[in-house]
């Protein structure tokens, strides 16, 4: 068994929030999940206070919400033309 096991190679990338992303739509999924999560209204409750599910989860249309918000997203960012990545940036 002459052939290497793992191998390196240099692969496109897509940042959000600090994390590497292998595909475009994972990323701006990520960002949208985010984002959706922020305005959700979906509180965890503690010990005495019971937790508050939103209607979007509730209804289970949560995902279907953060893949339209994540096409939007996407659709926006691409307006705003071509980024690439680098060092300063």
């Amino acid at each position: 068994m002459s052939e290497r096991l793992v191998t390196i190679e240099t692969a496109r990338v897509y940042r959000y929030g600090g994390r590497r992303y292998l595909s475009r739509s994972g990323a701006y999924y990520a960002a949208a999940r985010e984002k959706f999560w922020l305005e959700c209204g979906c509180e965890y409750g503690d010990a005495i206070t019971p937790p508050v599910v939103c209607d979007d989860h509730r209804k289970g249309t949560a995902d279907a919400e953060i893949r339209k918000l994540a096409k939007e997203l996407s659709t926006i960012d691409a307006a705003r033309g071509p980024r690439t990545g680098g060092d300063g940036e």
